[in-house]
């Protein structure tokens, strides 16, 4: 059996073992079962053996053991768990108010943009900002992705024109928007010549003639740009 050690590992620990003192005094044991048990304020390591104890001395100390390391488990699970609720607890975020600052207006590059020249913002900043309560915020804010949010073109051109953007940078921002446009409106039409031209490959079976020594061939680059030339046609691009 391994005999008790009193070590300064902390208050908690110094004060676990004064109470299971305590408890021992309390239970009628002997400083000579104290001193065998290894449970003596004192004298922490005890070598003597455990053949020396009576069998029903054993077996009543080791009741009166478990009992109180019973004891002692129980109330370390309650106190383990207090300190994870109150650590829990203490771990809340909240928010109180919402700081809005307003940005400068530029030339987007979102090719999403059908009519007009797209409207994004700066990476300037105006240093004075407007201040709301959350629960007042969230009262008067505008729905998300509402409908009513879309701005016309001619709305952001004014805006635009109003921070000083010409008309040359008007002309190259829709030029640029229309070769992106270009170049999604291609990559689809091959995606789709793509998939016709895997499913004629699992259709089509060679053709043998009467002799059975040639195979008609089939000119599959004449089929794909003829395919990608109708799919590019029927496609507008705006």
């Amino acid at each position: 059996m391994s005999s008790f050690t009193c070590s300064s590992n902390g208050g908690n620990v110094l004060d676990a073992l004064d109470k299971l003192l305590i408890r021992i005094d309390e239970s009628g044991l002997t400083r000579h079962d104290r001193l065998i048990l290894g449970l003596d304020r004192h004298c922490s390591q005890a070598k003597t053996p455990m053949s020396i104890l009576k069998k029903d001395d054993r077996a009543s100390s080791f009741d009166v053991l478990s009992s109180i390391f019973l004891d002692t488990d129980i109330s370390n699970s309650q106190y383990s768990n207090s300190s994870v609720i109150s650590s829990a607890s203490s771990r809340r975020v909240s928010f109180d108010s919402v700081h809005i600052r307003s940005y400068d207006r530029c030339v987007g590059d979102n090719p999403s943009c059908r009519h007009g020249v797209p409207l994004s913002l700066d990476w300037n900043y105006s240093e004075s900002h407007e201040v709301y309560k959350l629960d007042d915020f969230e009262i008067e804010r505008y729905p998300t992705r509402s409908p009513a949010s879309a701005i016309h073109k001619n709305a952001r051109r004014n805006i635009l024109a109003q921070w000083d953007i010409d008309e040359k940078e008007f002309k190259m921002c829709r030029q640029e928007r229309k070769r992106v446009q270009k170049q999604r409106a291609m990559t689809r039409a091959h995606v789709r010549v793509g998939e016709i031209a895997a499913d004629f490959k699992s259709r089509v079976v060679p053709k043998r003639k009467l002799s059975k020594r040639k195979i008609l061939n089939y000119d599959m680059d004449e089929y794909y740009s003829n395919t990608l030339r109708t799919c590019v046609s029927n496609r507008s691009i705006y």
